[in-house]
């Protein structure tokens, strides 16, 4: 019986270093295409489960939140150049379907978000 614990609770400890890794992966990677931006600044990101009342599945999408350095005067070319960044790094992508990933919205404050189509 003790064992059958011990070997669960190992279970359980490499399930949670594996999805830290794998955020904490993804975080590294927003950071790394996003530390030399000279418009925006990448805070976080946010893993977000919608489902509508038709969908019995729903979709799971990411919210990436960034603070403007400066007033954006022109939010769409922003927007544009934050999703075409992400979507050339095939990686990137193919890591985010596998884990089940179907939007990418970009966020600059609490009541917008911009989808990256």
């Amino acid at each position: 019986m003790k064992d059958i614990i011990q070997a669960i609770l190992l279970f359980i400890a490499l399930i949670i270093v594996a999805t830290r890794s794998s955020a904490d992966t993804i975080d590294q990677a927003f950071q790394f295409h996003f530390e030399d931006a000279s418009d925006v600044e990448y805070i976080q990101y946010e893993s977000v489960q919608y489902q509508a009342a038709s969908d019995k599945t729903g979709i799971k999408y990411l919210v990436l939140d960034f603070k403007p350095v400066l007033a954006l005067t022109a939010i769409q070319p922003t927007v544009h150049h934050i999703c075409r960044t992400i979507l050339k790094d095939i990686p990137l992508v193919t890591q985010l379907s596998y884990e089940g990933y179907g939007m990418i919205s970009v966020s600059f404050d609490e009541r917008h978000q911009y989808d990256c189509l």
